[in-house]
C-alpha cells in the first residue's frame, strides 16, 4: 500500500516541471539507443 503525505503536491509546479525537463534533455544527450529503448513499456 503506498502512503502520500499530505502535504506533498499532486502535480510539479512550473519551476519543478522545468527542472524535469531539463535533467531529462541532459540524461536524452548521453543515453544509448538501448537505453532508450527501454523505456518502453509495450
Amino acid at each position: 500500500m503506498n502512503v502520500h503525505p499530505s502535504d506533498m503536491a499532486p502535480t510539479p509546479d512550473r519551476d519543478e516541471a522545468k527542472a524535469a525537463l531539463a535533467r531529462l534533455r541532459q540524461w536524452a544527450q548521453s543515453a544509448t539507443p538501448e537505453e532508450v529503448a527501454d523505456l518502453d513499456p509495450a
